[in-house]
């Protein structure tokens, strides 16, 4: 008659007592039936037990086959007949008693995350007004069978949240602490997938970037901005994200000069002459969001203005970006290249040239910080560089016009200039012309003069 064990339960067990021990596995006997004689004996039967045996074991366990007995012979799982071709180790016997001796160890486990955000994109489309829109998309991997915490920045307007494009409940979590300012939600997660399968959570709500209530964003001519991210889980270690996009949407006049710390800027864009005036937007690296996040159909989202887009590896929740008004920005940066122009027009082209490899050694310098905005100040050098360029070069081939004071100081130079022996020259020509004109007159020791 043929048998089947099952030791999983077992080893287990078993091994729970010690850290490591052996372990006797021997399947349930199979005894031939009593006798009709009532003397209490068993029949003889020609027949002989055969059966399979099956160890599963628990993933904090180590099992190692140690020995058989010698009707039990090893098999591969995959050699099992009788029960599920799955397992660690399996045994056929051919005879009872069977046995086998196995050794097991316990190894002590470690929590791992329960949540992993493989993939967050997060767009917002500030304007100068308070509320901005906010589109979050993650690809998330969990353990969470029914619900995933979120926390989302207080007073959020908080639109019907997907899951892989179906909608989806959210109600607020009002069993736990948050800090300020925050509002903890819980979404449902409940899927038909298995746990280890990934799944797309799409987020959509408004809320106030602006720390002050009475002031609305990108008033002025520069300051700083605060973006708050949302954050999944509860922030305890057990949610892991590993890549991080962000899609900031602004005016076209408001450059965000550099990236924050720890993030990196996405640059697709090219800056032309014509767009000075605009903020370059990173319209190819927005458009690959929906291909990175792996949202085909992508949701609806209105966006304006033009786009910056940053990456990270990690889960910053707070997003400090350096904005300015471009055009206030370049006739800073280029008005004082035109005025340092114009001060060096009068010096000599030596302390020019020096003051410009100067300057660009610098600026080379400050570009080895990463994403430092050196980039963007460059671009926005260029129209004071050509006006000072146009300065020196028209200065250079039209001069500047004498004064009387140089002319004065000229003639003064080319009379000094006049050799010695020209003047000794005149001089004497000057001397014979007035010894020719003149009576001659006899000259001493002469005839007439003896005569006298």
């Amino acid at each position: 008659a043929p048998a089947a064990s099952d030791g999983s339960s077992d080893a287990a067990a078993n091994a729970g007592a010690a850290s490591e021990q052996t372990i006797t596995i021997e399947p349930a006997r199979i005894l031939p039936p009593f006798a009709d004689d009532q003397a209490g004996r068993r029949r003889v039967i020609l027949t002989q037990a055969r059966g399979e045996m099956r160890l599963l074991r628990h993933e904090s366990l180590s099992i190692t086959a140690d020995g058989q007995g010698e009707t039990t012979e090893p098999i591969d799982v995959r050699e099992l007949e009788r029960l599920e071709a799955d397992g660690y180790l399996a045994y056929r016997y051919f005879a009872q008693p069977a046995s086998a001796v196995v050794k097991v160890r316990k190894h002590q486990l470690h929590e791992v995350a329960a949540t992993v955000v493989s993939r967050l994109a997060v767009e917002v489309v500030t304007e100068t007004q308070h509320l901005a829109a906010w589109r979050v998309r993650l690809r998330v991997t969990t353990s969470e069978r029914q619900r995933l915490r979120i926390d989302l920045p207080a007073g959020s307007e908080l639109q019907a949240p997907l899951l892989n494009g179906q909608r989806t409940t959210v109600e607020k979590a009002t069993d736990v602490t948050t800090a300020e300012n925050v509002t903890a939600y819980y979404v449902n997660v409940s899927r038909a997938g298995t746990s280890d399968e990934s799944f797309l959570l799409t987020l959509q709500y408004r809320c106030r970037i602006a720390a002050d209530k009475a002031k609305r964003p990108y008033e002025g001519q520069g300051s700083r901005q605060l973006l708050r991210l949302p954050q999944v889980g509860d922030g305890g270690g057990a949610t892991v994200v590993q890549q991080v996009r962000l899609a900031v949407w602004a005016p076209d006049d408001v450059s965000f000069l550099g990236a924050p710390d720890l993030w990196t800027r996405d640059r697709t864009a090219r800056t032309a002459f014509g767009d000075l005036f605009r903020n370059p937007s990173d319209t190819v690296a927005a458009a690959v969001l929906n291909d990175w996040i792996g949202d085909s159909a992508g949701s609806e989202f209105a966006t304006q203005g033009s786009v910056t887009v940053f990456r990270s590896t990690g889960s910053e929740l707070t997003v400090e970006l350096l904005w300015w008004k471009r055009w206030f920005l370049l006739g800073l940066i280029s008005g004082t290249l035109a005025v340092v122009g114009l001060l060096l027009r009068r010096t000599t082209w030596e302390n020019r040239i020096s003051m410009v490899l100067l300057a660009a050694f610098i600026a080379v310098v400050l570009s080895l910080r990463r994403d430092s905005g050196v980039t963007d100040a460059v671009a926005l050098a260029v129209p004071g560089v050509c006006l000072v360029a146009v300065m020196w070069l028209l200065g250079l081939l039209l001069g500047r016009r004498p004064s009387a004071a140089g002319l004065a100081a000229a003639a003064v130079a080319v009379e000094l200039s006049i050799p010695p022996a020209a003047t000794a020259v005149v001089s004497g020509d000057s001397a014979t012309e007035n010894a020719a004109d003149s009576p001659e007159k006899p000259a001493a020791g002469s005839d007439e003069g003896g005569a006298a």
